[in-house]
This record gives structure tokens, sequence and C-alpha cells, in this order.
């Protein structure tokens, strides 16, 4: 038995299963999903805004989670404790640090120091609570971000000794790094919240800073 032909309609176009099939619109593509490694630095990326702006201790995971705008099981996913997030947050932080005060190679000691001192100042400008929150440990007394933050301060100073071409620091020099980093941690963050000297000044003063050190250092 033959099949019945598709009628025509007026347009003179068949009203077919496939000729219909055709005018299907595709199924719509679904964004992709980030990798582990990317959703971990996105949340991170997050977690810097919302410490910036809202102390630890007034903070409870489901409104981490909410500020964040994420799922709580999906925070719980990569940090198992606000601690733990709060503590990555601020590993990220420190990380980020280290990577824009990375002085010059090959510069002479002045300007590979004040390439790392403009990365330090434009970091503490755009990041000054976020850097607040890395100083004052935010969580009191904790021993992990302690050590962040005392790990990120020796690799300064040591970063400062090598572009000095000190090969051998003695204790004095060590110490007298150690209390320069501090010096511009500290000249930086009363700088930003109280901006009394332009963006230039603030700089010079601290170049002449350590210059004056190692001239003092070297001489005695």
């Amino acid at each position: 038995m033959a099949l019945p032909k598709d009628r025509p309609t007026r347009s003179g176009k068949s009203t077919s299963k496939r000729s219909i099939a055709k005018k299907e619109p595709s199924a719509k593509r679904h964004p992709q999903r980030l990798g582990v490694e990317e959703r971990r630095h996105q949340l991170l990326e997050l977690g810097k805004k919302v410490f910036a702006e809202h102390a630890y201790d007034e903070l409870s995971t489901d409104d981490l989670a909410r500020l964040a705008g994420v799922s709580t099981g999906l925070l719980y996913h990569y940090f198992p404790s606000k601690r733990d997030y709060y503590r990555a947050t601020i590993a990220e932080v420190a990380r980020q640090v280290l990577e824009d005060t990375k002085p010059i190679e090959g510069a002479s000691p002045a300007d590979a120091v004040h390439h790392s001192l403009e990365g330090f100042v434009r970091f503490i400008e755009k990041n000054d609570r976020l850097y607040r929150a890395l100083v004052s440990g935010g969580i009191g007394s904790d021993r992990e971000v302690t050590a962040i933050l005392q790990s990120l301060r020796d690799e300064s100073a040591r970063r400062v000794i090598h572009v000095l071409g000190i090969a051998h620091p003695s204790p004095r020099v060590l110490l007298a790094a150690f209390g320069w980093i501090g010096f511009i941690e500290f000249t930086c963050l009363r700088w930003v919240e109280s901006p009394t000297l332009p963006r230039e000044e603030i700089l010079k003063l601290l170049d002449q800073s350590l210059m004056s050190l190692v001239a003092d250092l070297v001489n005695d």
C-alpha cells in the first residue's frame, strides 16, 4: 500500500515530519563547566572581595556562600571550613603581592627596588582593606595565617638583599632588611588611609629610606 503524499501548504511547502524537524531550533549549548583549579581560583577571587569588606568574625559559612554568590555545598567542597577558606584566601593575597613586586632581572639595584616598590604601592592602593586583613591576621593568633605573613616578609627581605648584591648578609643586614619591609608595609597602609603626599613623593621616600639604610650599613 502506498503511503499518502504530503499535502503542500498554501506556500507550496511540505508539512512532512522531516521538514518540520529541520525547522526545530538546535539545543542550546550549556556554558563550559570550570575545572577544579579554575573554580578554586574563582572562589579565592570572590573571597578577596568578601574578606576585604567584612570582618571574619561577622561571617558564617552561609554568609560567605551568599556573598560570594555560590552554594554552601560548593564552598564546602573546596574549603572544609570558614577558617580554611580564609587561610587559602590570605595565601593567595601573599602570592599576588610577591608576583606584583617581583624585581626586574638585570636592572640596577636602584631601578629594581623602585620597580618592586611601585608594584607594592599599586597593590596597596587597590587592596588596602585586604592587606590590612593579612597584616592583622584577621582571626587572632592563627599560626597558619601568621606563618603566611612571616613567609611573605622573609621572601621580600631576601629579594631586597639579593637585588643589592649582598651575597653573604650578616645578621645585622638581615635584621635591617626585615625592618625596612615592615617600614614600607605600614607606611603604605598609613598613606592609603591618609594620602597626605602625592604618589611620587611616597615612592621617593621609600626609595631614599632604603638607600640611606644601605649607606649606613656599608659605611659602618
